[in-house]
């Protein structure tokens, strides 16, 4: 007797339901490497066994990306991932997705050699990041790096930032301290008077002005490269200003603005070899994503490379909640990411897998992405990353 086409179809669908996931998803990476430790005190060896080859000499930018700000194992990771670069890689360079008016002072500490008293770093980062946004990775970072650059005076690493956010808020209180208050002590405290701490965009927009009316004066006050310094911090306030009002008008097109201005900062500083820290959302290569590492890869060609962080089981972050306070919330990781296929179908729940490595490359490769308000999606499609971090559990941002 012949067997009927829906008896064999609906067969086929009963042992496929029957069959383990994992006889499913076996394919899903050729291979994972597994973290080793993260503390900066340790050696880098397990980091230049999987990455000497995967990033050339030719590579001149590596995006370090992370799925939510506010994870502890993100911090730490990239942390070490940067140790690793400065001393492997001969890297310099890190551009932090951040105002760059808030980074002048910690920049200036690191680079300062008469400065060796490091129970200042805490203070420091303090007064950079703030309390909420600190970690113990990040601590121990800048205290090695600083270190690093007092044994290496005429190849240091310095810091800057690339981004527009809160560009505009803090360009008031700087322009007025650093510069106006050197020029003309009337003026800065009559600005000072005009606004109170709530009005900090305002005051920035008055002393552009005043800073444009008397440019030329303050140009002949000051060395060429604190001004350029200044033409930089000056230009993303007004920056910042645009992406406000394209905000009311269009929300994607204030985000790619806002990613091609960071790209556009990324260029600027040249030919240096240069270490992005950044969300994931702003460092993927990913298809049909507005990015930072979309907009670098076609002007830096093979030169840039994407390390993304993720998570494969559960992660519990800080996040911004109700009137502005941070919140720890936790979250699920998403089924279809790739952290999660790989964990499933290898049982290796932490470990760094390669874009490259992955069998199936446009549907698999896809991260979880939580924003600063804790708002979690499923993002990535064709060259999401050049690789992946994941850990199995993710913890807050450990607060020194």
């Amino acid at each position: 007797m012949q067997t009927s086409p829906y008896f064999k179809i609906l067969s086929f669908l009963i042992i496929l339901h029957l069959l383990p996931f994992s006889a499913i998803a076996q394919k899903t990476v050729k291979v994972v490497y597994p973290l080793d430790s993260l503390s900066l005190k340790t050696n880098i060896t397990w980091l230049d066994r999987i990455f000497k080859d995967k990033i050339s000499n030719n590579i001149s930018c590596v995006g370090l990306g992370e799925f939510s700000h506010g994870g502890h194992e993100n911090v730490a990771f990239k942390s070490k991932m940067i140790q690793y670069l400065i001393l492997n890689k001969n890297y310099r360079l890190i551009l932090f997705e951040y105002p760059n008016v808030l980074l002048r002072d910690l920049n200036s500490y690191l680079l300062d050699h008469k400065s060796t008293d490091l129970t200042k770093i805490e203070s420091i980062i303090h007064g950079t990041f703030g309390y909420d946004l600190s970690d113990t990775s990040l601590n121990d970072l800048i205290g090695w790096i600083k270190n690093y650059n007092l044994k290496h005076q005429t190849d240091p690493v310095s810091l800057a930032g690339i981004d527009i956010e809160g560009a505009l808020t803090t360009f008031g209180d700087y322009f007025n301290e650093h510069i106006l208050n050197r020029i003309d002590v009337k003026k800065a405290s009559e600005f000072r008077l005009m606004f109170s701490k709530d009005k900090r965009d305002s005051l920035s927009i008055i002393e552009l002005a005043w800073f444009d009316k008397n440019k030329e004066l303050i140009k002949g006050k000051m060395e060429s490269t604190q001004f350029q310094e200044l033409l930089y911090n000056s230009q993303a306030a007004r920056q910042k200003m645009e992406h406000l009002l394209r905000q009311k008008i269009n929300q994607f097109s204030a985000s790619a603005f806002r990613d091609s201005v960071m790209a556009e900062n990324v260029m600027a500083r040249g030919s240096s070899r240069t270490i992005l820290w950044s969300h994931n959302i702003h460092v993927t290569t990913s298809d049909f994503v507005v990015s930072l590492g979309n907009y670098l890869t076609p002007k830096f060609a093979t030169k840039y490379y994407s390390i993304l962080t993720d998570f494969s089981k559960e992660a519990n972050c800080w996040v911004m909640g109700n009137g502005g306070v941070l919140v720890s919330k936790k979250f699920v990781c998403n089924p279809k990411s790739t952290s999660f296929l790989v964990a499933t179908s290898t049982k290796h729940t932490n470990g760094i897998v390669f874009h490259s490595d992955l069998y199936d490359k446009k549907r698999k490769a896809k991260f979880n992405d939580i924003d600063v308000y804790g708002n979690q999606r499923l993002v990535g499609s064709g060259r999401t990353f050049d690789a992946l971090v994941f850990f199995e559990n993710v913890n807050p941002l450990q607060r020194p």
